[in-house]
């Protein structure tokens, strides 16, 4: 459970990331 959780913070970089590909690609 515990190691579910932990991937859930690296996870959400990750949908911003694919959500603004652009924004990752300007910064």
């Amino acid at each position: 459970m515990e190691a579910e959780e932990q991937p859930t913070a690296p996870s959400a970089p990750v949908v911003a990331k694919e959500a603004n590909p652009e924004v990752k690609e300007e910064s």
